[in-house]
């Protein structure tokens, strides 16, 4: 644990949330937020930041596949919600999915960018 400290483990904890996030969208987007389901798809988002933890040399490889595939798929559950007219396309809506979308491509750029550039990351899992 004593190398998963600074920008690391902030990504680590920050996740939580953010995969939560991902996987509340992702189960009521399969049928109304069934607790299973919502936990079930919140533990296999999990599994790339405990191989962090783990000290696994592929984490961060996982960890990039994690932020590029929540995003994608946060995304097309968004889009598909406007294709298909369940999600009605008033100022106040649109302007909230924006700033999902918007939010889930920042987050997975800049945690890309940390993963591939920082040292710490390099010395941990190199």
């Amino acid at each position: 644990m004593q190398d998963i400290q600074g920008w690391l483990l902030v990504y680590a904890v920050g996740s939580l949330p953010v995969l939560f996030f991902y996987s509340a969208g992702l189960a009521g987007w399969v049928y109304d937020y069934p607790i299973p389901l919502l936990a079930s798809i919140f533990i296999a988002f999990l599994v790339p930041v405990v191989l962090l933890f783990l000290k696994v040399p592929s984490a961060p490889f996982w960890n990039i596949a994690l932020l590029w595939t929540g995003a994608a798929l946060l995304t097309s559950r968004i889009l598909h919600g406007i294709v298909q007219g369940d999600i009605p396309i008033e100022r106040n809506a649109a302007t909230m999915l924006v700033s999902f979308v918007g939010f889930a491509i920042a987050w997975a750029g800049v945690w890309t960018a940390y993963f591939l550039k920082s040292e710490r990351v390099e010395r941990v899992f190199g």
